[in-house]
Parts: structure tokens; C-alpha cells; sequence
């Protein structure tokens, strides 16, 4: 009996981690402007996050390479920002709900991805 030529690629688990974001930031663009409750500020971090993804995944080899290591740095700082934003800048914004949940999930989400990203041994140092 043969075996089947076709093999499922690997899902890369940093790719996984780069389409994430963007296809959130996407979905929160279109909920932002369906609604009519777009705020320069929040669509600013959102278009960020895009242009940040769409270079990580699609840009010249040695961009993708850098973006890739900075991900987690880059992102708990736009996250950062949403919080801080939706809290102090624009606590009475409609949207401000909706950012704060959303930077709690992807900060969740973000954590442990790191966290089981590495082996045990590597982690702990």
C-alpha cells in the first residue's frame, strides 16, 4: 500500500500568534466603524497592530525575522496602551468596554502562549 503524497503542513506556532492579532484588530475596526463609535485613538492601535502583523507575516526576510522577536514586547505595549487609554484617556467612550475585555483576553492569551512556548528547562532561567 502507498502512502499519500500529501502532508499537512505544521502549524507554526508564532504564525499562529501573528494571525491572531490581526484578525482581532480587523474584527474591531468593523465593530468600531458598524456601530459608528470610532475613536482616532483606538483606531490608531488597531491600524498598528495590523501594519505590525501584515510586516510580520509579509515583509522582507530580515524585517519578519526582527518583528518576530519583538512580537511580545510590541504587543503587551499596544495592550498596555488600550488599557491605560480606556481607563484614563477615554473612560467615557462607548467603545471603552469593549477595549478593556479585549486587552484582557489577548493579555491572557499572550501569557500563555509565552509561558508554554519554551521547554521547562530554558523557561526557568
Amino acid at each position: 500500500m502507498r502512502r499519500s503524497r500529501l502532508q499537512v503542513p505544521l502549524l507554526e506556532p508564532l504564525r499562529l500568534v501573528l494571525w491572531a492579532p490581526l484578525l482581532s484588530a480587523l474584527i474591531g475596526l468593523a465593530i468600531l466603524f458598524g456601530r459608528g463609535i470610532a475613536s482616532p485613538f483606538y483606531v490608531g492601535l488597531l491600524v498598528l497592530v495590523i501594519v505590525f502583523d501584515v510586516l510580520g507575516l509579509f515583509g522582507p526576510a530580515w524585517l519578519r525575522a526582527r518583528l518576530r522577536e519583538q512580537f511580545p514586547v510590541a504587543y503587551l505595549l499596544v495592550l498596555l496602551s488600550a488599557w491605560t487609554a480606556s481607563f484614563y484617556l477615554l473612560p467615557d467612550h462607548p467603545a471603552s468596554p469593549m477595549v478593556r475585555l479585549a486587552a484582557l483576553m489577548h493579555a491572557t492569551t499572550l501569557y500563555v502562549f509565552l509561558f508554554g512556548r519554551r521547554s521547562p528547562l530554558v523557561a526557568e532561567c
